[in-house]
Order: C-alpha cells, then sequence, then structure tokens
C-alpha cells in the first residue's frame, strides 16, 4: 500500500472512531496491528461487532466481505461490519454500512425484542465453539502443542 493510501485509510480510520465516540461508544478506538495476518478488524472498544474500514475509490467487496468475516472470527465478534468511505461527503454517518443478512437479521430480532438473553448466551457459545474446534483444524498441522487443562492430550 502507497503512503498516500495508508495516509488515506488511517485518517478515514481516525474519523470512524471519532463518530462512534460521538454516538454512544466512548471506547471505540484503532485497533494495533492492523493488517497483520491475525488482524482482528480496524477499530475496538464497539461492544459485539467486528469493524473494518475502507477508503478507496473502487469498492472490492467479494474482497474485503471474506477478510471481514475471517476477522470477526477470529475476535469472537457477534456481528461484522465493513464501513465503505462514501464519496462527496465528510459525515461518517453517511458512509456505506456492508454487512451479512444473517447479522442484520438477529440485530432486527433483537430490537423487536424476539431474542432474549438466554438464546444470545447459547448462540455466543455456539460460535465460541466454532472458533475452537477452526482453530483446532488449523494447528493439527502445525508443530504448536495443544493443551487442554493444563495437559498435552495424546
Amino acid at each position: 500500500m502507497s503512503s498516500s493510501s495508508q495516509r488515506l485509510g488511517d485518517q478515514a480510520e481516525r474519523d470512524v472512531k471519532a463518530w462512534f465516540r460521538e454516538h454512544g461508544s466512548p471506547d471505540a478506538d484503532r485497533a494495533l496491528g492492523t493488517g497483520r495476518p491475525r488482524d482482528r478488524g480496524d477499530l475496538t472498544g464497539i461492544a459485539r461487532f467486528c469493524v473494518q474500514v475502507k477508503n478507496y475509490a473502487q469498492f472490492r467487496i467479494n474482497t474485503w466481505v471474506p477478510e471481514m468475516l475471517e476477522q470477526k472470527r477470529r475476535l469472537g465478534a457477534e456481528f461484522g461490519v465493513l464501513l465503505l468511505k462514501k464519496r462527496g461527503t465528510s459525515d461518517v454517518g453517511r458512509w456505506y454500512t456492508v454487512m451479512e443478512l444473517e447479522d442484520l437479521n438477529r440485530l432486527r430480532l433483537e430490537a423487536e425484542g424476539q431474542i432474549d438473553e438466554k438464546d444470545r448466551t447459547i448462540a455466543l457459545y455456539q460460535q465460541a465453539l466454532d472458533i475452537a474446534a477452526t482453530e483446532i483444524e488449523r494447528l493439527k498441522g502445525s508443530t504448536a502443542a495443544i493443551v487442554v487443562d493444563g495437559r498435552q492430550p495424546e
């Protein structure tokens, strides 16, 4: 990435961080180490969400959404969003948001009171189990040791 592109991306992340802080997420901050292999999104401190910010003239949704979903998985977030800077406006609240319909529907059901805390907790545990299973599969081919309850399984 060129230094000009990096500056544009950094500024977009700062703008989004400021917007979230002004709109109910005072802990929002830029994530350190973005772009690394174990990247977990561009912002932290936004409960339940993995947030990826993009500031490009051409949208590459088919590339960026899978990246965001992988970051969501790594973070263990319930929801993943891709924020795309809208050309011609500095109002971050008017930028575009891309997310999976499943996530949007879950948010809608919660807002309408159709999902209670028990259902949400069950979904979170299932997500954690899925993440653990994926990591175990990834580690099977590596030389890293898997430790369970302080012991290495045979």
